[in-house]
């Protein structure tokens, strides 16, 4: 390395160096530079051809020095082959690298970009739009965090949107340091994830549903409300691509197209009892050659403000979180029904873990069986079906049988296992039970055990709801001796 001297013809000083691939090469710091400077940066030089030649990064302390640099330096030892892009691009502005990032969303949805916007717009007043992205220090970040909930105008945020907004700026960040902009996320420190807020989640029951039902004038309006509570259907995303025959009577099933967080897929959900009576009253209202189920609320946005304007018109106080807690509520119920969680993950679309985190709620009537537990239970009341509007019947034990995996055929040999463990559950509470279960095993009652296996067969050749009739008819008589029987 040679020393540092001064060039008349540059009017700067310069030094000779050799380069990694042993070249001779001169490094002109330009006008203004002084000779102690100058002679920092040649040691520098010497550094970076070193690092270079092992292929080692430049130590902590060169890395230092190269960020308090002016970039026309940096370029210069850039374009000289000892540093790497990031320490140039480091320079870039909050804005250009937020406008940068915002050009890269293209494939995101619209509702998507214009949340990443309202955040940033909050970067830019909290950070500056003149401050340099590698100057967002982890300090810095938490304050950004604090910031958002104590001082944010207009309004401040609450924790779980906080947290959000910080894995959005970790998001946003991890992209500089793709682009080699900084050398480490600033909110990677910074307390983030999802935390459900329990004072937003609220039961809504069947029938304080069906009051608010009545309320809604709007066929279309009603249906997809009804879909929400009794079919656990994601509002407004899952019912905008929803065709009209996307429902299989017959076959019991409606067939849903996902389009969520940019994951496009499909699933089936059962009809169950609550929905086809809306099913029933909304098909009277379709219009001829009708492609789309909802044609009118395809592209709206605040379905959710309807609803709650027609719920304010009938004096019933609107809830939180409009259609979440309508599909969380339905989720409820039926997790009481199904028992196989792989089952609820299809029919609903979600995993376990999220199923459990965010919808899944205990409701009053859960807390009265567990102040009841020593109390004689309160008789159950059953109903049989008589129509195709009937509700409160359900899955039977046969379906649920069926959902468990079970075929028609080995029906007998599951409810013997069933029967088995209700004997050896209630051996020592209840003598009437037993002897009913006993009996019931014994095959006495014919009549009851053949509904239970042609019900297969009526199942398939008939419709879904005369095979639930059937069914309920055929466990009327044991739902009667359940009801009377202390619990275990």
């Amino acid at each position: 390395m040679g020393k540092v001297y001064y060039k008349k013809s540059h009017r700067s000083y310069c030094f000779d160096y050799i380069n990694p691939d042993k070249k001779k090469q001169t490094f002109y710091l330009g006008k203004g530079c002084d000779l102690g400077t100058a002679e920092r940066i040649r040691t520098l030089v010497e550094n970076l051809v070193i690092a270079r030649i092992y292929g080692n990064a430049p130590s902590p302390n060169d890395q230092r020095q190269i960020k308090e640099m002016s970039l026309p330096l940096r370029q210069k030892l850039l374009k000289a082959g000892l540093i790497d892009s990031y320490f140039v691009n480091s320079s870039e502005s909050l804005l250009e690298f937020t406008n940068e990032f915002l050009q890269s969303l293209k494939w995101q949805k619209e509702a998507t970009v214009i949340k990443y916007r309202q955040l940033i717009k909050d970067m830019l007043l909290f950070f500056g739009e003149n401050t340099r992205v590698s100057s967002v220090t982890v300090a810095r970040a938490k304050d950004f965090r604090v910031w958002l909930a104590t001082e944010r105008p207009p309004k401040l945020l609450s924790e779980s949107t906080i947290r959000r907004c910080v894995g959005v700026c970790r998001t946003i960040f991890h992209r500089g340091i793709e682009r080699k902009i900084i050398d480490s996320n600033p909110f990677s420190a910074v307390k983030a994830g999802e935390v459900v807020n329990p004072k937003r989640q609220e039961y809504i029951s069947i029938e304080e549903m069906g009051r608010c039902l009545e309320v809604v004038r709007n066929p279309e309006l009603r249906f997809i409300v009804a879909l929400a509570r009794y079919a656990g259907l994601r509002i407004p995303c899952e019912i905008r691509e929803m065709r009209v025959n996307d429902i299989y009577e017959k076959e019991g099933h409606l067939f849903i197209h996902v389009d969520k967080s940019g994951k496009t897929g499909e699933r089936e959900v059962p009809v169950f009892p609550e929905l086809l009576p809306e099913w029933e009253r909304y098909k009277k209202k379709l219009e001829h050659k009708q492609t789309f189920m909802f044609p009118r609320y395809r592209n709206c946005k605040n379905i959710g403000t309807l609803f709650k304007k027609n719920l304010k018109k009938a004096g019933l106080k609107p809830w939180q979180k409009i259609f979440n807690n309508l599909r969380s509520s339905c989720i409820t119920d039926k997790n009481r029904i199904i028992r196989n969680p792989k089952l609820l993950n299809a029919i609903f679309g979600n995993s376990e873990h999220i199923r459990y985190q965010h919808y899944e709620q205990i409701t009053n009537e859960d807390w009265n069986t567990v102040f009841n537990a020593d109390q004689k239970p309160a008789p159950v009341t059953t109903t049989k079906m008589t129509g195709e509007n009937d509700r409160g019947v359900g899955f039977g034990l046969f379906e649920i049988l069926l959902q468990m995996g079970i075929k028609p055929e080995q029906i007998d040999e599951a409810l013997n296992n069933s029967l088995d463990f209700m004997i050896e559950n209630y051996k020592h509470q209840s003598k009437e039970a037993v002897d009913f279960f006993e009996r019931y095993k014994r095959l006495e009652d014919d009549v009851i055990r053949e509904n239970i296996r042609t019900s297969g067969v009526c199942l398939e050749n008939s419709s879904y709801m005369e095979s639930q009739r059937k069914l309920a008819n055929s466990f009327h008589e044991i739902m009667e001796v359940m009801s009377k029987l202390p619990k275990f």
